[in-house]
């Protein structure tokens, strides 16, 4: 640590020496810490506002849960036509066979 542990000739000048070098170290380490501190809160406030910017563009869609409503409706929406066609394909089927009942007699 120290360069000359026993103060002699030179011992006062030795002290002065390390002190400056290590003051001047401890400034380089604050001013590093410094750096990272405004650095830290730049990413903090860019945080901030990739946020609010989320938030805001969730409320201008209709609500956070908005895509999910929408498309729970739509699936809903698509259960219900596949509803209506499937039956028409069954009243189709079924007007198919008694036609072929009623043809059979008047073909004969």
């Amino acid at each position: 640590m120290f360069k000359n542990s026993v103060v002699g000739v030179g011992g006062k000048q030795d002290y002065a020496e390390e002190m400056k070098r290590l003051n001047a170290e401890c400034a380089m380490w604050i001013d590093k810490i410094d750096t990272e501190t405004k650095r830290v809160e730049e990413l903090e406030g860019a945080i901030a506002t990739l946020y609010a910017d989320e938030y805001s563009s969730k409320k201008a869609m209709g609500g956070v849960h908005a895509a999910s409503e929408h498309n729970r409706a739509t699936q809903i929406h698509i259960h219900i036509l596949e509803n209506r066609v499937h039956k028409v394909i069954i009243i189709i089927i079924i007007i198919f066979s008694k036609r072929d009942i009623f043809q059979k007699p008047l073909c004969s």
